[in-house]
């Protein structure tokens, strides 16, 4: 029997690449949301890669032709879920480890003794799984997954991503009562959204797991919840003695229309060619503009929208906050040999009524919370705002300057920081 994969013979790589990029864009349900993790992978990579690496090689062409085009399907980000498209992979998982396991046990095994647990699944091995993608997928596929990590960090993740919601994300035999309290939502999603993994119910469980519904209540999500409520109000308890009731009370939520930037007047060939460098620094951030701007995107750090790359004149600044006319800086080893054109880039900048906070890039890099503490410091209003110019003078020394400074700062192509 030939044992060889379809990873081996073949796999899209293009088409699954340039789903694995549209993640970064995707915040609500991902696992990135969970934690920040420097080396993730792309979910769309990991299933694809774990699926063709568990499923035979291609008998003919059209064998080849209809499993590339099932693996494009099955990485795209909106079928991450979808019961047809990954009852399908697990049955084709299920079928090849069959075949393995009846010429290891000379006894024919089928996928239905698979999926009824007399026989084991295929087992997926991750020993350095750091943010867990790879495992979660392997979980989605119907595999028991096995994943660890020296990083204590990476082993916390794993375990609330892959073990605690399928030990306790549902309701369980000598659950804690109020935890089996019914939710305010009355509505679930549909029970093959909550499950990762395929297999009988056991005899104990709750009749509501072993129906077709999903469970009304999150035994986690109550826990959370109920644990999140109980320390507050301890630390209320043995805290408000030193604190004065009332004398800091909350800011009220105040609705602000977003500020456009202010502009200069610069010629258009100029301006075309700073929204394009801007969109190469986008797509080329350095690892600490993007550990940054995954911890400042969608208005994560105290409600404030930034941007990244933004482009300001002849300059383009690596986070603006618009609403409080805040430019954030991400400095690393190159900043020290282009100190006097970074000094005059900012009193040009300063000048419009702009502020400055400067952080290394070794701080956001290796003490994320310090580097947010210092932009949420910077992030109050200016005591004394400077006049808001609306226009620079378009006389050929200006423009010259800028020309000049732009060449010292930028050049053609972002140097790594």
């Amino acid at each position: 029997m030939s044992d060889r994969r379809l990873i081996e013979e073949t796999f899209p790589v293009r088409e699954v690449s340039e789903h694995s990029a549209r993640e970064k864009n995707i915040r609500h349900g991902h696992i990135s949301t969970l934690h920040i993790w420097w080396a993730r992978r792309p979910l769309a990579a990991s299933r694809a890669t774990a699926y063709a690496a568990l499923v035979p090689s291609p008998a003919d062409i059209m064998d080849w032709q209809r499993e590339r085009n099932f693996i494009v399907d099955l990485s795209r980000w909106e079928n991450s879920l979808h019961p047809i498209l990954l009852s399908r992979a697990r049955r084709a998982i299920y079928a090849a480890h069959a075949e393995r396991l009846s010429a290891e046990w000379g006894r024919t095994v089928t996928v239905e003794e698979i999926e009824a647990g007399k026989a084991p699944p295929p087992r997926v091995l991750d020993p350095f799984a750091g943010g867990g993608s790879y495992p979660l997928e392997a979980l989605r596929l119907g595999c028991a997954a096995h994943a660890s990590d020296y990083n204590p960090v990476a082993v916390l993740i794993l375990k609330a991503t892959l073990e605690y919601p399928q030990k306790y994300g549902r309701p369980f035999p000598g659950m804690p009562e109020h935890l089996a309290r019914s939710p305010e939502r009355k509505t679930a999603a549909p029970a093959a959204q909550m499950r990762l993994s395929l297999g009988d119910e056991p005899a104990d469980a709750p009749a509501l797991e072993r129906g077709r519904s999903a469970p009304a209540v999150n035994p986690l999500l109550a826990a959370v919840k109920y644990w999140g409520q109980w320390v507050l109000e301890q630390a209320r308890r043995e805290l408000e003695q030193f604190y004065i009731a009332g004398q800091y009370p909350p800011p009220e939520p105040v609705e602000q229309t977003e500020p456009e930037p202010e502009r200069w007047h610069v010629p258009e060939d100029l301006r075309r060619k700073m929204v394009e460098i801007a969109r190469q620094f986008r797509k080329n951030p350095t690892p600490s503009e993007e550990i940054l701007w995954q911890a400042l995107r969608g208005k994560q750090l105290d409600g404030v929208k930034f941007r990244r790359q933004q482009p300001i004149g002849p300059f383009v600044v690596d986070f603006f906050a618009p609403s409080h006319r805040l430019i954030v800086e991400v400095d690393g080893p190159i900043h020290e040999t282009q100190q006097t054109a970074d000094a005059e880039r900012q009193r040009l900048l300063e000048s419009l009524g702009l502020r400055f906070v400067r952080l290394p890039a070794d701080l956001v890099e290796q003490n994320l919370p310090a580097a947010l503490e210092r932009i949420r410091a910077a992030l109050h209003p200016h005591p004394q705002p400077l006049p808001h110019p609306k226009s620079v003078e378009k006389g050929a020394g200006t423009l010259e300057l800028w020309y000049n400074l732009l060449t010292l700062s930028f050049g053609e192509e972002k140097q790594p920081c």
